[in-house]
C-alpha cells in the first residue's frame, strides 16, 4: 500500500489538485500502485495524460473580412478559380470539397480547426440526419489553409478582392 504522501505526489503529476486528492484518497482505497497507475490513465476529459496523439491544427483566417464584405454570390474569377482549386486539391482523390462550403466557412470563421469545422458543418447537415466525420474536417481544413496561401501568393501579385474582369462587368456575368 501507498503512503498518503507519494499517492499525493503521483495525483498531482497527473494533473489533479489537492481537493481532488482529498478526495479520491479518502473515498478509494487501492491495492497496488497497478490500481492507481490504471485507474490515473483515465482522466475524465478524455485526452492521453502522456499527450499522444494527432495534435490539433488551427489555421488563421486573416481574409473573413474581406470575404464578409463581398457582394452576393459574385467572387472576382481569379478568387473563384482559386477556391475551387482548393476544393479539388487536397489529398483523397474521389472527393470534392464543394465551393460553397469552402466559401461559408471562410466567411464566418477566423480561426480554423477540426473540431469548429466539425461543428459548423454538422449544424446545417443535422437537418438531414448527416454528421461530419474527423477525416472529412481534417480534409476540409487542409483544403481551407491551401486556399489562404494561394489567396495570399495572389494578393502579394497585386490582385484585389474587388478586382473583377472588365468583360464579367460588361457582360454582367
Amino acid at each position: 500500500m501507498l503512503s498518503k504522501d507519494a499517492l499525493e505526489e503521483i495525483l498531482n503529476k497527473a494533473g489533479f489538485g489537492r481537493e481532488k486528492f482529498k478526495n479520491s484518497y479518502y473515498s478509494t482505497t487501492y491495492n497496488n500502485t497497478a490500481e492507481i497507475k490504471k485507474d490515473l490513465t483515465a482522466i475524465p476529459d478524455g485526452r492521453n495524460p502522456k499527450g499522444a496523439g494527432r495534435k490539433p491544427k488551427m489555421v488563421k483566417n486573416p481574409y473573413i473580412q474581406e470575404f464578409i464584405n463581398l457582394v452576393g454570390d459574385r467572387l472576382p474569377q481569379w478568387l473563384d478559380d482559386v477556391i475551387y482549386g482548393a476544393g479539388t486539391h487536397h489529398e483523397s482523390g474521389n472527393t470534392r470539397i464543394p465551393l460553397r462550403t469552402l466559401r461559408t466557412l471562410l466567411q464566418s470563421q477566423e480561426e480554423f480547426t477540426v473540431e469548429g469545422i466539425k461543428e459548423s458543418l454538422n449544424r446545417r447537415s443535422a437537418i438531414d440526419g448527416r454528421s461530419v466525420g474527423d477525416r472529412y474536417a481534417r480534409s476540409v481544413l487542409c483544403s481551407l489553409e491551401s486556399a489562404i496561401k494561394s489567396i495570399e501568393y495572389h494578393l502579394e501579385r497585386g490582385k484585389s478582392f474587388h478586382s473583377y474582369n472588365t468583360a464579367e462587368i460588361k457582360t454582367g456575368v
